[in-house]
């Protein structure tokens, strides 16, 4: 069994981290100064200190996301009956008792990588206005093939990380809910 400490980092870099570098290339496409930091970390000769900037935003960038994922998908799409996540168990981390380690567990096996999923949907949507506003601006040039692609691919992996999400969250809630002893809302 991995160590704790190293199970939660690894969650959080999921979590947190890797989306959040993908909304902090997006927000780069409108900042120059979010281009600027991106581009000294990205620099053969950039020092350490270049490379924490950029990971301290993307963390943040990531932390920012996670709560835009929070209000747009956990408190309205998710609850709409015809999505099939099932609804939220009435958690009281009081009477978690022996049951606490497996409900942290849980979350970190379960809803961490929801929030990869969801975080990373979220930038997804930012990544897509991003190259929509280079491509308007004229910094980037697509044929039509590349076009094509692009048409194609983005939305299947924005679908494709729906899905994922959709899926974690459903089986986090699933677990949590038979984990406390609570029957299947309806």
């Amino acid at each position: 069994m991995p160590n704790k400490d190293t199970a939660q980092y690894f969650g959080d870099v999921i979590a947190y981290l890797l989306p959040g570098f993908l909304g902090l290339w997006a927000v780069a496409a409108f900042d120059p100064l979010a281009r600027a930091w991106l581009g000294v970390a990205a620099e053969k000769e950039s020092t350490v200190g270049a490379f924490l900037f950029a990971l301290l935003a993307s963390l943040a960038v990531g932390v920012l996301l996670n709560g835009l994922r929070w209000k747009m998908l956990d408190d309205h799409v998710f609850e709409w009956p015809k999505v099939g996540v099932p609804k939220r168990p009435k958690l009281d981390r009081t009477k978690l008792g022996a049951n606490l380690e497996a409900y942290v567990d849980l979350r970190e096996q379960q809803f961490r990588f929801f929030q990869f999923y969801g975080n990373t949907f979220m930038a997804g949507l930012l990544v897509i206005l991003a190259l929509l506003v280079m491509w308007a601006q004229g910094r980037i040039h697509w044929n039509w093939i590349d076009g094509l692609s692009l048409l194609v691919a983005v939305p299947a992996g924005e679908a494709l990380l729906f899905g994922c999400a959709r899926s974690c969250l459903t089986k986090y809630r699933e677990e949590t809910r038979s984990l406390l002893g609570q029957r299947d809302a309806a």
